[in-house]
């Protein structure tokens, strides 16, 4: 393996990740292997099942126990290859509405924020052509609004599917760099 740079980074195993490639800024990956270039600086993780790994973020995103961020929203309207027009469409309401909810400039209703949820796994199903059977009803319905510490999701880089919900101010403390 080469960095862009055409250096051979040392590969080493780091506790926590902070993956801010997947475009969220409360991932981290836990227990994976990172690239660290001498010679340009670039570090970056080595993701075996990048496909798995995001349909895990997905997951943990439209299944937190607090308020959807926009980023979050953008993040599984993406998830789903969808355009604001075509989400607006499903969620009854309008692209502006979407923009506004996607960059923080108008908070989602709790109807708003369930439906997102609900949509986003509905539409999975019929993307990948599977039915899911986690409980996803009893977890969405108990979502509670934002407290002052943001919740992180630790995601276990050989188990993806055991990701977990930590307050972001104990995952930004424990991840390198």
């Amino acid at each position: 393996m080469y960095c862009t740079c055409g250096d051979k980074p040392e590969i080493k195993k780091v506790a926590l990740y902070h993956y801010r490639e997947c475009g969220l800024p409360n991932v981290y990956l836990a227990g994976t292997k990172v690239a660290d270039c001498e010679k340009c600086g670039e570090r970056f993780p080595i993701i075996s099942s990048i496909l798995d790994l995001y349909d895990k973020i997905g997951e943990a995103v439209a299944l937190k126990p607090r308020t959807l961020t926009g980023i979050e929203v953008k993040f599984l309207r993406k998830q789903l290859g969808m355009t604001a027009t075509k989400w607006a469409s499903y969620l009854k309401t309008d692209k502006t509405n979407v923009s506004r909810w996607e960059n923080d400039r108008q908070p989602m209703s709790k109807q708003a924020d369930a439906l997102v949820r609900y949509l986003y796994f509905r539409l999975l199903e019929e993307k990948d052509n599977k039915h899911i059977n986690a409980d996803i009803s009893g977890r969405i319905t108990s979502v509670q609004s934002e407290d002052a510490d943001e919740i992180g999701f630790q995601i276990p880089a050989d188990n993806p599917a055991a990701y977990s919900f930590v307050p972001n101010s104990i995952l930004s403390h424990a991840a390198l760099r």
